[in-house]
């Protein structure tokens, strides 16, 4: 429950430290996406709650019942936890750019996609058919190693916060921005995944660790422009990425062009 407030805090934390300092201008009609975007959000953190943790009860069952790859092993914690990263956001990366790459994924992906602004609200913005497959994977390749229970858990908890932060309307200063950005996507280079243009949207689909775009070479720095930034899809109109119900079942619409 205190992760669960934590989470709250930081939230809101990051809304009001971009309503201040916004890295791209606000439009007036910001706010009027704020309803799908926290709703989503409730339904997948409060209705999968329990589900969205399932990574970190597989690797708890692997380990209790001695299954997995590396639980015949005696590995210490620090290569244990470093292993855990480098695993899980590979396997986010992978799922991701299925997610685009996949028509069938796509047309829930398109969901989180679909929000014609990016900020922290943006974070909770997934379709729960989307976060259900990523959810999925993710406990079978957790389980299948046999990942060691606290530092499965460890890599959730971060990148939870890491979830939000990225999706903020933010920029940090050029003397953190650039090293940072070597290790984890920031709120800049997240920021050009979500564009319009699909020259920069298909890049940077790295899960908290930017060392997989820039090894598979998916990797861009920021967007082109960030003052005339434009996010959302071509897939969902201006007009329905205001409504919850069109994007909840735009991953069932067969007849609509992808």
């Amino acid at each position: 429950m205190s992760l669960y407030i934590a989470g709250w805090v930081w939230y809101l934390f990051l809304l009001i430290i971009e309503t201040r300092w916004p890295a791209v201008p606000s439009p007036k009609w910001r706010s009027k996406r704020w309803g799908v975007n926290v709703v989503a959000l409730l339904i997948v953190s409060t209705v999968f709650g329990l589900v969205t943790f399932s990574p970190t009860f597989a690797a708890l069952w692997a380990g209790e019942n001695n299954f997995g790859i590396l639980n015949g092993y005696n590995i210490s914690a620090f290569p244990m936890l470093v292993l855990t990263f480098l695993v899980r956001s590979l396997v986010g990366y992978v799922g991701h750019y299925l997610n685009h790459s996949n028509r069938i994924l796509w047309r829930f992906h398109v969901a989180h996609h679909s929000d014609p602004f990016m900020d922290v609200t943006t974070a909770g913005r997934f379709h729960f058919i989307d976060s259900l497959f990523a959810i999925v994977i993710d406990s079978i390749i957790v389980g299948l190693l046999g990942l060691e229970f606290w530092a499965v858990f460890t890599f959730d908890v971060i990148w939870r916060f890491w979830n939000s932060f990225s999706h903020a309307n933010i920029n940090l200063p050029h003397w953190l921005e650039r090293p940072l950005s070597w290790f984890i996507h920031t709120p800049s280079t997240h920021r050009a995944h979500h564009s319009f243009q699909k020259d920069e949207l298909n890049k940077n689909y790295g899960v908290l660790l930017s060392l997989w775009d820039r090894l598979f070479g998916t990797y861009l720095a920021n967007p082109k422009d960030q003052k005339t930034f434009v996010a959302g899809s071509s897939m969902v109109s201006f007009e329905e990425s205001f409504k919850f119900k069109k994007i909840l079942m735009t991953g069932f619409s067969i007849n609509r062009k992808y």
